[in-house]
């Protein structure tokens, strides 16, 4: 259980955070209410209600009896909804629930966009290596050519290299300097 005391920011607060809310602010145990932070501005209050809440809720038009005990309410932004009322005893261990899928969640989507993220590097990655494997054959299919003879002969990388810049200084010397004076930049 993620506890913070009840002097927090909840629009800063990590998604499953847990924070307990007490009568003298001094810490101990939970006596008014126990809040879990869903998302950014919005929470699950699970704990004592206000009289003005109850009666915004229609509480007694709804029969959910008298405004005592511990309540589930759903916050969002401003927005509250009173959503029944819960066991006081079994409050904590609520707590701990939603905070855990919460969290479970949230670990869920970071996964979910960090797959994405791998998918599109692999795709860069594969993109590449096709662009790179297709001037590999077009070279090896020009050094077979001019070697006849070794049709199954795949010349070592460097060598081949070698051999393509013979090739291109035989047949136009000018871009052979070029390409030497840009490396050399």
């Amino acid at each position: 259980m993620d506890i913070v005391e009840s002097a927090f920011d909840p629009d800063t607060a990590d998604p499953g955070t847990i924070v307990w809310h007490t009568s003298n602010g001094e810490g101990g145990p939970p006596d008014v209410a126990y809040q879990v932070i869903l998302a950014k501005g919005e929470s699950l209050w699970i704990g004592e209600i206000t009289r003005d809440r109850y009666e915004d809720a229609g509480g007694d038009k709804m029969g959910l009896g008298g405004d005592g005990g511990w309540w589930l309410i759903h916050y969002k932004g401003r927005d509250a909804t009173v959503l029944g009322k819960v066991n006081h005893e079994q409050a904590s261990d609520l707590a701990d629930l939603v905070s855990g899928l919460v969290k479970r969640d949230a670990t869920i989507t970071a996964l979910r966009a960090r797959v994405k993220e791998l998918e599109r590097e692999k795709a860069e990655s594969d993109l590449a290596f096709d662009l790179r494997w297709d001037a590999d054959m077009r070279a090896i299919k020009r050094w077979q050519e001019a070697h006849p003879g070794n049709d199954l002969v795949w010349p070592d990388h460097a060598e081949l290299c070698l051999w393509l810049l013979t090739e291109l200084e035989r047949a136009n010397p000018s871009a052979l300097a070029a390409l030497r004076a840009k490396g050399g930049e």
